[in-house]
């Protein structure tokens, strides 16, 4: 499992740096689209264990990664601060998992541990849900973007399922890390 982790860890670094750096997008979609094909029909099939929710937010991710590979041609008329829009900001939510992995990696009752769940609560609450929601759900720039790039219902129905997928799962996540919270502030 910590080679997982470590794996997890190193993507989410590469897609910050990408998304501070405002660079890599393609290599970094490519090398997320590749993760999450392995480790939902390759990983799953040796292990049998996922829960529901993750093979949720496999398929939402694939959904929407697809999307960007496929149409990242179509993004040549664009802006180049535009046509790179969608894809750093739901890369942007990747900063959360740098601490969810880290807290993965340390040792349980280690102070750095501690500091790393703090960090992930914090990071999660502004990354997954405030930037997400503006900057992706609420975004007339990303709709407009949208409505430009997909040339069929089909394909814009199946970016929109990932997007508002998504928000959803970070929803039902956020939930779960408030009643964790609540079970340890009252132990």
């Amino acid at each position: 499992m910590i080679c997982f982790d470590c794996v997890n860890l190193l993507i989410s670094l590469f897609s910050t740096f990408c998304v501070l750096s405002n660079s890599y997008f393609d290599i970094c979609a490519h090398i997320i689209g590749i993760y999450f094909f392995y480790d939902f029909c390759l990983h799953y099939s040796k292990v049998k264990i996922m829960r529901t929710d993750m093979i949720f937010h496999h398929i939402f991710a694939l959904l929407i990664v697809t999307f960007y590979l496929e149409h990242n041609n179509n993004f040549k008329s664009f802006n180049p601060k535009d046509k790179y829009v969608l894809i750093k900001n739901i890369l942007s939510v990747e900063v959360s998992t740098i601490f969810f992995s880290l807290m993965r990696i340390l040792p349980k009752k280690s102070i750095y541990n501690i500091i790393c769940q703090i960090l992930f609560m914090i990071t999660f609450a502004y990354t997954r849900l405030y930037h997400y929601v503006f900057s992706v759900v609420l975004s007339r720039e990303t709709h407009v973007f949208l409505a430009y790039v997909a040339k069929s219902d089909f394909k814009f129905i199946c970016v929109y399922v990932g997007i508002y997928g998504v928000l959803i799962l970070n929803i039902y996540w956020s939930f779960l890390i408030a009643k964790k919270l609540v079970k340890l502030m009252f132990k």
